[in-house]
């Protein structure tokens, strides 16, 4: 009984400082003007268009709703994508929406995503888990 006691404390104090290391190590966002492009694929539906704005948001998240650009659902995680420009996501397909900043593939979801000047932020439609 103590040893699952002990292990429980130690699972939640690894939770806690992981926890902490994230809010710690997160980028922060620029407050300001910024301009970004989002650049939206979807091989599925044979769409590829570019984006440009201009904005004073802070996470990409803000930007992507605030414009309609995509639909969104919460978790526990966050908001995640659903749909972009009206192409959803399909579970029963494996299709879920990826994104990328400045061609790497984020670490995070769109809500934790600052944005930075003069960046691209590409969402493409995939296919498989």
């Amino acid at each position: 009984m103590k040893k699952k006691l002990l292990a429980g404390i130690l699972f939640v104090a690894a939770l806690a400082a992981a926890g902490i290391l994230w809010q710690v190590s997160k980028p922060e966002a620029l407050e300001g003007g910024k301009e970004v492009t989002v650049e939206v694929l979807s091989s599925r539906d044979g769409y590829e268009k570019d984006f440009a704005f201009e904005t004073d948001e802070e996470y990409l998240g803000d930007l992507l709703v605030g414009e309609g650009l995509v639909t969104a659902a919460d978790s526990d995680y966050g908001r995640f994508i659903t749909a972009v420009k009206g192409m959803k996501a399909d579970d029963s397909q494996q299709y879920w929406w990826s994104i990328a900043v400045d061609g790497e593939m984020a670490e995070t979801g769109m809500d934790d995503l600052p944005l930075i000047d003069g960046s691209t932020y590409t969402l493409e439609l995939k296919q498989g888990y």
